[in-house]
């Protein structure tokens, strides 16, 4: 019995979970909104950037993997989640620093741009 009720349970052949383009699970998406039935998860990174640039992954937090799934799909571990601004004596402190330091500077602006050191 519990063999069958695994196989049930992973069994995800009704499931839309593979589309062919991130514009296609948006489509998808937009539709179930509009009919009010089950909304198709965004599992793939385009589909999960794309559903971060519209907006969706605010309404669905859930769906943003782990750190180690985030890792997996290429994203910063910090994708997909509201970034609290800096306070403002620690902008004043970066600014100071950076004006001194023109290594510092670059570091900084390319850690604000996403990149890495």
């Amino acid at each position: 019995m519990v063999g069958v009720l695994r196989s049930r349970v992973h069994d995800r052949s009704n499931d839309q979970t593979d589309f062919d383009s991130p514009e296609d699970w948006y489509r998808a998406y937009l539709e179930a909104v509009r009919n009010g039935v089950y909304l198709p998860r965004a599992r793939t990174r385009d589909e999960l950037v794309l559903a971060d640039e519209e907006g969706i992954l605010k309404r669905h937090p859930e769906w943003i993997p782990g750190r180690q799934g985030l890792a997996l799909l290429g994203l910063p571990s910090w994708f997909g989640r509201p970034v609290e601004p800096l306070p403002e004596k620690a902008r004043e402190a970066i600014v100071a620093a950076m004006l001194k330091d023109e290594g510092f500077a670059a570091a900084v602006s390319c850690i604000l741009a996403g990149g890495a050191v």
